[in-house]
């Protein structure tokens, strides 16, 4: 059923589907998301996902995505993948301060993938997403160009200072503590 919904749903629609799968999932507990539930949504975006990757157009009704990576019922390993698969079709999310809540969260377990999806984050269009996530991207930031790892601290600051040619200087502070 869902093959022919995905056939003949229009993009409007189709968006609109993944977007609403994902506020469902959204404060979900890993505990209450049954196992196979589970599983044929990971299906669902994983097939909309190969989809996507070979058309532009249908890479945008992947902009829901930023509810599900949210979801902290859903396998974090699965969650961050995902991410990265969705932001290299398209840097566009709905709800972005979702998925940079979820970044600061996990920033101390896994600062490369953090920074790594911020890298991917940056090439949006969107003018104000810094704006809007600039204490985010600071906590991120700063936890990273602090790091006793050597080159998670390297990587910070290449993202400050593509920060900097992207007009956001008030993150150069930052950069001066990174290299002390």
């Amino acid at each position: 059923m869902l093959h022919t919904f995905y056939q003949r749903a229009s993009l409007a629609l189709r968006k609109h589907a993944i977007s609403y799968a994902g506020r469902c999932l959204h404060g979900t507990k890993r505990e209450e998301l049954p196992p196979k539930c589970e599983a044929r949504l990971r299906e669902l975006l994983e097939r909309r996902l190969a989809v996507a990757m070979e058309n532009a157009e249908a890479a945008t009704e992947l902009r829901g995505f930023a509810w599900w990576f949210s979801a902290q019922g859903v396998d974090i390993d699965w969650r961050f993948a995902q991410l990265k698969r969705v932001l290299a079709c398209s840097p566009i999310l709905d709800a972005e301060f979702l998925v940079m809540e979820e970044l600061v969260r996990h920033v101390r377990e896994r600062p490369i993938e953090v920074l790594e999806c911020l890298e991917q984050l940056l090439r949006t269009p969107n003018p104000w997403f810094v704006i809007g996530s600039r204490a985010r991207f600071e906590a991120i930031l700063t936890e990273t160009a602090s790091s006793g790892i050597q080159a998670i601290r390297e990587r910070a600051v290449e993202l400050i200072h593509r920060l900097g040619a992207l007009g956001q200087s008030d993150f150069r502070r930052l950069f001066r503590e990174a290299v002390r």
